[in-house]
């Protein structure tokens, strides 16, 4: 079966290029454009896997990921978090907030498959 991911970033670039290269590796990639848009689509759809930007107006990925583990439908649903600084990331904060991992971006083809493989398995 297909693993369905739900590619979230307000840079419609960074969604749209996550899209492309998951889609060549046999995923289905859903782009989204805001947290707000993220969380319309998960009342409609329930993804293997969330890659969530941090840095986004209006919503930022941290009101979004509380929003979906606080929802009992989504909060089993691995995230992945996107962000352009290291600085934003504190690995115990992360974990206790129930992040499965994170992306650094720019990111290498590489391992943005690898982790994706990784969170799916």
């Amino acid at each position: 079966m297909v693993k369905e991911i739900l590619a979230v970033d307000d840079d419609k670039r960074i969604a749209d290029l996550l899209k492309v290269v998951l889609e060549e590796e046999g995923y289905k990639v859903v782009p989204v454009y805001s947290g707000q848009e993220c969380l319309e689509k998960l009342k409609k759809m329930k993804p293997d896997l969330i890659l969530l930007d941090i840095m986004m107006p209006k919503m930022d990925g941290w009101q979004v990921l509380e929003a979906i583990k606080r929802d009992e439908r989504t909060r089993a649903i691995p995230v992945a978090m996107l962000t352009g600084t290291e600085a934003e990331l504190d690995e115990e904060t992360m974990r206790a907030k129930g992040v499965d991992d994170y992306i650094l971006k720019p990111f290498v083809h590489e391992d943005l498959l690898r982790r994706v493989k990784r969170i799916l398995k």
